[in-house]
C-alpha cells in the first residue's frame, strides 16, 4: 500500500500484511515521523490515503493542526487510542497580527492573553530586524502554534518558519521569544547558525533592553568580578557556565559581550561571526569575522565596562539653579556675604599681623605699637566672631527656607501630575527625593557653600599676600601645592570605586538577610542553616575586604595630602631661612608666610571635603529638576465651564485610549448609564475596567473619542465641578496616619462630627468604631495597619458616602480581602444599591449611580445592567440572566467562578467533580475518577504578597484559585522581574508539574489574599495506585488529551 506522509508528503510503502484490523502505525522515512492510518473495509489498492480538509488544518500527531502548505484532501483518520464515544475534537482559534498567524484553543491561557503575545513578538522580530540589520530578507508571516499540551513529536525544523510552543498560565513568553529570535536568526544565516544557544541568549538580551524598560546592566560590578585577580575566570568560562561563580554572570555577561559586538563593529561582522561560531573552536570565528582571537575581543570588551553613571548636573549649574531658589532672599544675602567678608579679613590679617609684631614692635621693643597691633587683633577677633555667628545663622535659615520652598514646590507639582507618572514611578524613588535628595542641597546650602565660598577666597587671598610678602616664597609654593595635593585627584575615583564596591557588598548581603528572614519555614523544614551561614560568612569576608579596602584608601587619600603639606612647609622655611641668614627676608614676613600657608592648606583641605557634598547636591538638584519637568495633568480648557448637578446620564461615545499609544486599552467603546441605576463593568484583568474609572473622572482623556456627562464632554468642564460630584473607593485603600474621624472626614472637610457618624453607619461600620476604646478617635496607624482590612475598606467607603456623590464608583473593593469579609462588604453594598442618596429612596433623594468595576461576578448578579469587556472592547451588555442565555464571554466567566464551595469563615473549600471537567487535563475522566481526585484537593491560604512558586524550585503541586489573585513572574536576562500575567478566580496553573518531576519556570506571587484548592502529585499517585484500571485510564486519557486531534477555525479576536 503507498503512503504519503502527513508531515512532509514524502511517498513511502508499506506491507499489508503488517497492518492491524484497526490500522498501522507508520514511521516515514523521510522526515522520521510517526503517524496512524486507519485501516478502511475495502481500501482500494495502492492508492494514496486522502484526508480531509476539515474547518482548516487536518490533525498531526503531536495534537496540532499542520501548515497550510502539507493540508490534503482526504478522509480524517482517528487515532485508535480514543474510544468510539470519546471526547468530541476541540477547535482551534485563530488571531492575525502584522507578521504572526497565532493559532490557539478556545478559553485558553494564549487566548486571554494573545494581544499582549501578539504586540510582544512583534516588538521583539522589530527590534531583531534593526539590531541585525535583516530589512532585505523578505519575511513571510509566521505560523505560532500555542497549546497547553506538550507536543508529542519533535520540534519543526526552524527552514519551516513555524512554532509550536506549550503556553500555560505558569509559561514564561521569554521562550517563545528567544524561539522567534533563532528561527530568524537561522532563516536568515543559515541552518548551522541555529544551533548557538549563548549567542541567541545574547541576542535577545540586546533587544530586550532595546524594547523593555530595564534596570541597567550592572557592567562596573560585572567588570570587577571579571577583574578581581582570578585569572581562571575567562570570557569562554562564563558563556559555557563552567564556574559555580560565573554563572550569576551569563547573561549580563553575553548580552554585554553581544551588545560590544554589534555596536562596535556593526551587524554585518556580527552575523558572519555567527554563522561561523562553534563552541568548541570560538577563536576561528572571531579570527573569521574580526580577524582577531576571542581573547583579545574579550580584552577590548573589558577595556569598554567603564563607570556608567548617567550625566549629572555640574557644579556650576547647580550654584545657577540655587541661585535662582536664593534671589528670593537677597537681603540675608547680602549680610551673609558682608559677615563673610569680615571674617576672611580677619583670617587674613591674623597671619599678616606677624610681620609688623615681629619687626616692627617686639624686635625693636616698641611698647605702643605692640599694644597698639594686640587690641586690633582682639577686637577684630570680637568683631569676626560675631559676623561668623551671623553668618552661620543666616546661612541656616535661608537654607532651610530654600529647602521649604522646593518641597512645597515638589509636593504641589505632585499633586498636578496625571495618574500614569504614579504607575511608571516608583513611591520609594518619590521619598527618595523628598528626603535624600532635599537633604543634600540643605547640607550644601547652610554648609558646603558658605564653607567652600570661605575656602575659595581665603586661598585667593593668601596667594595674593604671598605675593606681597616674597615673591620667590610665592612662586615655590605656587608651583609645589598643586602637587603636593596631586594625591586626592590621583586616588579619588580609587576610593569612589572602592565606596561603591562596598555599597553593592552591602546591598546584596542584606538581600540574603532579608531573603532568610522570610524564607525560614523552608529553611528549617530543608535544614539549609549550615548552607545559608556558609554563603553569608563567604559574602562577609568579601564584604570585610571590601570595607577595609575603602576605609585604607579614604585615609591614605588625607594623609598623602597631608604629607604633602608637610613637604611645602619644610621647603618653605628651608629656603625662607636661607634668605633669613641672607638679610633677604625679615622673620617677621617669614612666620606671616608660614601662618598663611597653614591658612591656604586648610582652605585646599576644606575645598576637598565640601566638592564631593556638591557632586551630591548637583545630582539631588538633577533629580528634582527631573520631577518638576514631568508635564502636568489634562487641565481645565481656557472655555471650560462648571458641571451642573448630574441629573440625566453618563455616556461613552466611540472611546478609544491607550496609555502607551501601542496597544488600545479601550477600543471603540459606546455606552449609557442613566442617573440612578446600578451598574458594573465584568471581565478578566487587564480587559479595560479601571480604565473605565480614568476616563469618568478624568484622570485621563480619551485618544479618540468623547465622554459625555449629561450631554457635556468631560474636556469642555472643569475639573473641580466634575470631581465634586463623583466618589470612588479602591481595592488599595489609602488611610493616612491619623483618627477614623479624620480619615472619614476626607471625603467632605468641613463635615461635622454627625455627618461623619452618620457616614459610618450608612456603611456599616459605626458598631465597629464604638467598639473601639477610643471610638472615632481610635489612631489606624500607618496606611491603616492597625485595622482589619475589611474595616479599611468601608472606612474608605465611609469617606466616599460622605461626599455625597452623584456617581459613585467601587473599583474591586472585596478582591483584597477574605471571603467572609467579603460576604459581609457586598451585603453592605447591596444594601447601599437600594438606599438612597439621602438614606431611603425618595423624589429628593433618589438612587445615587454606583459603578462596580470587578472580575467577580456573583456580587453584581443583581444590578440594573452589567457591561462585559474583554480586551478593551465591549463585547456584552444586559442584565445576569440575559447575559448567562447569550452563552458568551459572561457565561464563560461565570463558569469559571462557580463549582466552589467556600466554608463559613473561609477556611475550606472544595470543588464540584464537574467544575473539575472544565479544566482540559480532566476534561475526558470518567465521573467516579473525577469525584476522588476532586475529594483530594487540599485547601491552602495565602497572605498578600507571598510566594507560592518560585522560579527554578522543584515542583509537584497543582492550584487552583478559588479566590484572589496572583501575578506570574518570570526574570529577565538583565536580572530584574517582568510579570508576565495576572490570575484570578478559577484559574490555575501547575498542571505540568502534576504530570511529572520539574522546576518551576517562573515566580508565582499573591496580590491578594488568595485561597487555593491544591493537588500534589504523590496524592494522585497514591490514589490511583489504589486501582491499576484507574492508574491505566488516567495514563491513556492523558495520552489522549496530548495527542486529540483538534479542529482549527480562524476567529478574530477583537
Amino acid at each position: 500500500m503507498k503512503i504519503k506522509c502527513l508531515h512532509c508528503g514524502a511517498q513511502g510503502f508499506v506491507d499489508n500484511t503488517k497492518i492491524s484490523p484497526q490500522g498501522a502505525r507508520i514511521r516515514c522515512p523521510q522526515c522520521k515521523n510517526l503517524f496512524f492510518v486507519k485501516r478502511k473495509k475495502e481500501p482500494p489498492p495502492a492508492s494514496p490515503l486522502n484526508f480531509k480538509k476539515v474547518l482548516g488544518s487536518p490533525p498531526r500527531s503531536d495534537g496540532l493542526p499542520l501548515p497550510e502548505a502539507t493540508v490534503q484532501e482526504a478522509e480524517r483518520v482517528q487515532d485508535p487510542l480514543k474510544e468510539k464515544k470519546g471526547p468530541s475534537e476541540m477547535i482551534w482559534r485563530g488571531h492575525r497580527s502584522p507578521h504572526f498567524n497565532f493559532q490557539f484553543l478556545p478559553d485558553s491561557a494564549a487566548e486571554k492573553n494573545i494581544l499582549q503575545i501578539a504586540s510582544r513578538l512583534e516588538a521583539i522580530r522589530s527590534a531583531t530586524v534593526e539590531a541585525l540589520n535583516l530589512r532585505d530578507i523578505p519575511w513571510e508571516r509566521i505560523p505560532i502554534y500555542l497549546s497547553e499540551r506538550e507536543p508529542a513529536a519533535k520540534a519543526p525544523e526552524p527552514e519551516r518558519m513555524e512554532i509550536r510552543a506549550v503556553y500555560r498560565q505558569d509559561t514564561p513568553i521569554e521562550g517563545l521569544e528567544r524561539t522567534l529570535i533563532k528561527l530568524m536568526v537561522a532563516r536568515a544565516l543559515g541552518k548551522q547558525a541555529a544551533p548557538s544557544p549563548l549567542l541567541i541568549d545574547g541576542i535577545y538580551g540586546y533587544v530586550a533592553q532595546e524594547i523593555t524598560e530595564v534596570n541597567p546592566i550592572e557592567l562596573d560590578t560585572m567588570r570587577v568580578k571579571l577583574q578581581k585577580g582570578k585569572a581562571s575566570t575567562t570570557l569562554v568560562d562564563i558563556l559555557q557556565g563552567l564556574l559555580a561563580e560565573s554563572r550569576p554572570l551569563y547573561y549580563k555577561a553575553i548580552t554585554s559581550f553581544v551588545t560590544f559586538l554589534i555596536t562596535t563593529y556593526g551587524a554585518e561582522y556580527f552575523k558572519q561571526f555567527v554563522r561561523q561560531f562553534d563552541a568548541r573552536d570560538p577563536d576561528l570565528a572571531a579570527e573569521g569575522a574580526y580577524g582577531r582571537p576571542l581573547s583579545v575581543l574579550e580584552k577590548e570588551w573589558l577595556a569598554t565596562l567603564k563607570d556608567k553613571h548617567p550625566a549629572t548636573m555640574g557644579i556650576l549649574k547647580f550654584l545657577r539653579r540655587s541661585f535662582t531658589y536664593l534671589r528670593a532672599y537677597w537681603i540675608q544675602g547680602v549680610l551673609i556675604v558682608l559677615g563673610l567678608l569680615i571674617d576672611l579679613a580677619y583670617t587674613a590679617i591674623f597671619p599678616l599681623s606677624f610681620k609688623y609684631l615681629i619687626d616692627q614692635a617686639i624686635i625693636p621693643r616698641n611698647d605702643d605699637l605692640l599694644m597698639l597691633l594686640l587690641s586690633g587683633l582682639g577686637g577684630g577677633f570680637v568683631v569676626a566672631t560675631l559676623a561668623g555667628l551671623g553668618r552661620d545663622y543666616l546661612s541656616a535659615r535661608v537654607g532651610v527656607r530654600v529647602t521649604k520652598d522646593l518641597r512645597l514646590k515638589m509636593f504641589d507639582h505632585l499633586q498636578q501630575l496625571p495618574m500614569n507618572f504614579y504607575t511608571h514611578t516608583l513611591a520609594e524613588d518619590i521619598r527618595s527625593r523628598f528626603s535624600d535628595d532635599l537633604a543634600a542641597i540643605e547640607n550644601t546650602l547652610t554648609r558646603a557653600l558658605p564653607a567652600g565660598v570661605f575656602a575659595g577666597l581665603q586661598i585667593l587671598i593668601s596667594v595674593a599676600l604671598f605675593f606681597f610678602l616674597d615673591w620667590r616664597l610665592a612662586l615655590i609654593t605656587v608651583a609645589a601645592l598643586p602637587i603636593s595635593f596631586s594625591g586626592l585627584r590621583l586616588l579619588g575615583p580609587l576610593v569612589d570605586q572602592a565606596g561603591r564596591q562596598q555599597k553593592q557588598e552591602e546591598a546584596e548581603l542584606v538581600r540574603t538577610v532579608q531573603e532568610e528572614v522570610g524564607a525560614q519555614p523552608i529553611i528549617k523544614i530543608f535544614g539549609l542553616q549550615e548552607i545559608l551561614l556558609t554563603r553569608f560568612r563567604k559574602q562577609l569576608t568579601q564584604l570585610t575586604r571590601n570595607s577595609l579596602s575603602e576605609s585604607f584608601l579614604s585615609q591614605l587619600r588625607v594623609r598623602i595630602a597631608w604629607i604633602g603639606f608637610f613637604f611645602v612647609q619644610l621647603l618653605v622655611m628651608g629656603v625662607g631661612g636661607l634668605l633669613v641668614f641672607r638679610g633677604q627676608l625679615s622673620i617677621g614676613s617669614l612666620l606671616s608666610f608660614l601662618g598663611l600657608l597653614i591658612n591656604t592648606g586648610a582652605g585646599l583641605l576644606s575645598l576637598s571635603q565640601v566638592l564631593p557634598i556638591f557632586l551630591q547636591a548637583a545630582r539631588g538638584m538633577q533629580r528634582i529638576d527631573e520631577l518638576l519637568k514631568e508635564p502636568p495633568q489634562v487641565g481645565d480648557a481656557e472655555d471650560a465651564v462648571p458641571l451642573p448637578p448630574i441629573s440625566k446620564e453618563i455616556r461613552f461615545a466611540d472611546v478609544t485610549f491607550s496609555y502607551t499609544g501601542e496597544q488600545a486599552d479601550l477600543n471603540k467603546v459606546s455606552f449609557t448609564i442613566s442617573i440612578g441605576q446600578s451598574v458594573a463593568f465584568v471581565g478578566p484583568g487587564g480587559s479595560g475596567k479601571s480604565t473605565i474609572l480614568n476616563l469618568i473622572a478624568r484622570f485621563y482623556d480619551p485618544t479618540t473619542g468623547s465622554v459625555f456627562i449629561d450631554g457635556r464632554d468631560l474636556r469642555k468642564v472643569t475639573l473641580q465641578s466634575l470631581r465634586a460630584q463623583i466618589s470612588a473607593v479602591f481595592q488599595d485603600t489609602f488611610l493616612l496616619d491619623t483618627t477614623i474621624r479624620e480619615n472619614i472626614r476626607l471625603g467632605k472637610w468641613d463635615a461635622t462630627d454627625e455627618e461623619v457618624e452618620a457616614a459610618a453607619k450608612a456603611a456599616e461600620l459605626h458598631s465597629f468604631i464604638s467598639s473601639l476604646p477610643q471610638g472615632y478617635d481610635s489612631l489606624v496607624g500607618e496606611r491603616g495597619e492597625s485595622l482589619p482590612k475589611g474595616q479599611r475598606q468601608r472606612i474608605a467607603l465611609a469617606r466616599a458616602i460622605l461626599r455625597d456623590p452623584v456617581v459613585l464608583v467601587l473599583d474591586a473593593v472585596a478582591a483584597a480581602v477574605d471571603p467572609e469579609t467579603e460576604a459581609d462588604l457586598n451585603a453592605t453594598l447591596e444594601r447601599l444599591v437600594k438606599a438612597g442618596r439621602g438614606g431611603s429612596v425618595t423624589k429628593s433623594n433618589p438612587r445615587r449611580t454606583i459603578i462596580f468595576l470587578t472580575h467577580r461576578l456573583a456580587s453584581v448578579r443583581n444590578l440594573d445592567r452589567i457591561f462585559v469587556l474583554d480586551h478593551g472592547h465591549l463585547v456584552e451588555l444586559g442584565r445576569h440572566e440575559e447575559l448567562l442565555n447569550l452563552k458568551g464571554a459572561y457565561h464563560r466567566l461565570w463558569q469559571k467562578q462557580s463549582g466552589f464551595t467556600i466554608s463559613e469563615g473561609g477556611r475550606r473549600a472544595t470543588i464540584e467533580a464537574a467544575r473539575l471537567r472544565a479544566i482540559p487535563l480532566f476534561a475526558d475522566l470518567d465521573e467516579a475518577l473525577l469525584d476522588a481526585i476532586a475529594n483530594r484537593f487540599v485547601t491552602e491560604r495565602y497572605a498578600e504578597g507571598q510566594i507560592v512558586a518560585e522560579e527554578g524550585s522543584p515542583g509537584d503541586q497543582f492550584y487552583i484559585i478559588v479566590r484572589g489573585s496572583v501575578e506570574v513572574l518570570i526574570t529577565g536576562p538583565t536580572g530584574g522581574e517582568r510579570r508576565v500575567t495576572v490570575l484570578q478566580d478559577g484559574d490555575y496553573f501547575g498542571e505540568a508539574m502534576l504530570l511529572e518531576d520539574g522546576l518551576w519556570t517562573t515566580t508565582v506571587r499573591t496580590r491578594t489574599p488568595s485561597l487555593f484548592l491544591t493537588l500534589k502529585r504523590e496524592q494522585l499517585r497514591n490514589l490511583l495506585s489504589v486501582s491499576p484500571e484507574l492508574h491505566a485510564a488516567f495514563q491513556q486519557k492523558v495520552a489522549a488529551h496530548r495527542l486529540m486531534p483538534l479542529r482549527y477555525e480562524h476567529v478574530k479576536v477583537k
